[in-house]
């Protein structure tokens, strides 16, 4: 049992409380920073122009590592989301962040499919079974076409 100091109060909960409120603002600054890095990647991703290829590539590799990052610190989301009543604004924003995560699954997974310099060089992009989600080979399209070989070695 804590003991009391000279004030009546307990001695040990505050601390404990202290401790874990420390450890939820750690957590939080780096939350803060994943969310502001991913920020500035995104805004330098869209300067494909005045970076070029390889740059944007990379950029993009990076973005990937965040947002997987991003998503294991915000784990709870997931946790969460079949728990308690739904609301309209909730279904809205949930319906949101779901069509987020899909269009971003897309987008990364399209652009290892497509990737030339930074990350097939690195052999990243080799991996068949980025082959399968979808890509035409010509035009870069997000579709299968008859062209497309999904499997390397089954044509």
């Amino acid at each position: 049992m804590a003991g009391r100091d000279f004030t009546g109060r307990v001695k040990g909960k505050y601390r404990i409380m202290s401790e874990r409120k420390s450890k939820m603002k750690a957590k939080s600054k780096i939350k803060r920073a994943v969310d502001l890095l991913m920020t500035l990647v995104l805004l330098f991703l869209m300067g494909y122009q005045l970076w070029g290829e390889t740059a944007h590539e990379w950029a993009g590799a990076g973005m990937l590592v965040l947002f997987l990052v991003h998503h294991l610190l915000n784990h709870g989301w997931y946790r969460n989301l079949f728990r308690r009543k739904y609301t309209v604004m909730r279904v809205l924003i949930s319906a949101v962040d779901l069509a987020l995560l899909a269009v971003m699954i897309c987008l990364m997974a399209s652009g290892i499919v497509m990737s030339r310099p930074g990350l097939t060089d690195s052999g990243c992009a080799d991996c068949g079974i980025w082959s399968v989600c979808f890509c035409d080979k010509r035009s870069g399209d997000l579709h299968v076409s008859e062209d497309t070989v999904c499997f390397p070695g089954l044509q």
